[in-house]
């Protein structure tokens, strides 16, 4: 889990929980990555093999890492802290 909680069974196995285990392979096979907004796209599927009950392989397409996807995701990062704080002085000075 993000904040360092670790998965149980429960959670794994329940369709409405963050750490439901399928969920990535079932929209991979919806098609739903297909019609994300213009400018916006996943990784090509290359297909979904159910190898077992609990284990599920994803092939995707090889993404080059020339290109510095961390600084773009720093930034973003930053925007959004700079959004949230103009939120909250927002709120505090009402």
């Amino acid at each position: 889990m993000p904040d360092g909680t670790a998965v149980t069974r429960n959670m794994a196995e329940d369709t409405h929980h963050f750490g439901y285990w399928q969920r990535e392979a079932l929209i991979t096979q919806s098609k739903l990555l297909d019609s994300l907004p213009a400018g916006l796209r996943a990784p090509r599927s290359l297909g979904v093999t159910h190898v077992g009950r609990c284990e599920t392989w994803l092939w995707w397409e090889y993404l080059p890492t020339d290109r510095d996807w961390f600084g773009c995701d720093c930034h973003l990062n930053e925007y959004s802290c700079f959004r949230t704080i103009q939120n909250i002085s927002g709120l505090i000075q009402a």
